[in-house]
């Protein structure tokens, strides 16, 4: 669907017929902001940016549509550049955090961060066209550690030995 110029990161999504609703669904991984540089916002805006130009140019806004992935920020807010979009976890679960990446639950976590600080990095977004969809509820699963003889730490060496 859509390779950002910023960074080798994609957005990817299809059509969908839902009881006879057109329903389009993107998934998307932006920019991180790796230790040591402050590109990482400059980078997401931009990738935000070419993903509401995509959706204009191929009329993508005159269906209802939903955005889910790894926004990779806690700071920016992804829909001040989607504005007509709406966070569903901001109208779902007002009183709670909503954190997705917690370094305090997640081994891995803990020894990726910078800075030990939870965040709400992946988010649902959704745009509908004459209130015709509407979220109903949302939940964060997967979020207490697991370990399966050893994979946890084959897992964390495939992790290290790759991207390290």
């Amino acid at each position: 669907f859509l390779e950002f110029s910023a960074h080798p990161k994609k957005a990817i999504g299809g059509y969908f017929d839902v009881g006879g609703t057109t329903l389009f669904v993107t998934t998307l991984h932006l920019t991180s902001s790796k230790i040591g540089s402050d590109a990482g916002p400059t980078k997401r805006r931009q990738q935000l940016t070419e993903l509401a130009n995509a959706f204009e140019d191929q009329q993508i806004y005159d269906i209802n549509v939903i955005v889910a992935g790894d926004f990779n920020s806690n700071q920016d807010n992804p829909t001040d550049t989607l504005s007509l979009f709406t966070d569903c976890w901001e109208i779902l679960k007002t009183d709670e955090n909503g954190y997705t990446f917690d370094p305090i639950v997640n081994p891995l976590g803990k020894y990726c961060s910078s800075t030990l600080v939870p965040r709400r990095l992946d988010r649902i977004l959704f745009q509908s066209k004459n209130s015709s969809i509407e979220p109903t509820s949302i939940e964060i699963i997967g979020t207490q550690p697991f370990f399966l003889d050893g994979i946890f730490f084959f897992i964390l060496f495939f992790f290290f030995f790759f991207f390290f």
